[in-house]
This record gives structure tokens, sequence and C-alpha cells, in this order.
């Protein structure tokens, strides 16, 4: 019985609003906390927007929130997304994952708007080791 407190105790702690968690009850313990900050301006044509999950299955998760919410952050400008850097850390399992994703928005036309030079983050080589 203990554990199971314990584990109700580490989702609220994993949430900013503890309304959730009593709404949602020991449904919101398996499948974890999401939360994404809201975009602000990061310099000259660029903007920050942050996502944080905590618990459950969600690894990973926080990138995408905060990808989704700069995509559609420049779509309300009528222009479309370009990642200009990415930072993730933590565990979403045992604490906070949390990733930052700084973004620019640009027209469809603009010449930075082109397919991704993904790099693996082990090395400066493309990923897939070409």
């Amino acid at each position: 019985m203990r554990a199971i407190v314990l584990l109700g105790v580490l989702c609220i702690a994993g949430c900013e609003s503890t309304s959730e968690v009593v709404a949602v009850g020991k449904a919101l313990c398996l499948t974890g906390c999401e939360n994404t900050s809201d975009v602000v301006p990061a310099g000259k044509d660029s903007y920050l927007v942050s996502g944080s999950v905590h618990g459950g299955t969600l690894g990973g998760k926080s990138l995408v929130d905060a990808t989704k919410k700069a995509n559609d952050y420049c779509a309300k400008e009528g222009k479309v997304m370009i990642i200009r850097n990415t930072t993730t850390g933590g565990s979403a399992i045992w604490a906070n994952e949390t990733s930052n994703l700084i973004f620019s928005c640009v027209a469809k036309d603009d010449p930075e708007y082109q397919r991704p030079n993904l790099k693996s983050a082990n090395s400066s080589a493309p990923a897939g080791g070409q």
C-alpha cells in the first residue's frame, strides 16, 4: 500500500497542476504528465519553447510536444518552422525529461526552408554513417 501512495506522490510532483491529478486520479499515474511552455522570443527571428514530461511511457515526448507547439505557432503566422537547435535531458521514468527547442518561422519559399541535414549526436557526420 505504501508503494501505491509513493507512486501517487511522484505523479503529483511531476505535474504543474495538482488539479489534473485529482480530476484524473489513478489513470494519470499510469500515463504521466505533460507540459509545454509558451513560445518566447529568443533573439532575432528566433523563438524558444520547452517541453516537459514525467512518468509512464512518455520518454521522448517532450521534444515532440515542443515541436508541435513550434509548428502551430508558425502556422498561425502563415509560415513554416525550421529547427535551429534542440537540447533534451533527464528521464521521463525517474524524473522530468525536458527539451528546449529554438526555432524560426520562415515562408515556404525561403531558401532556408529545406530538408534538414540531420547529424548523429555522437559525431559531426550525417546520421546513417554517410
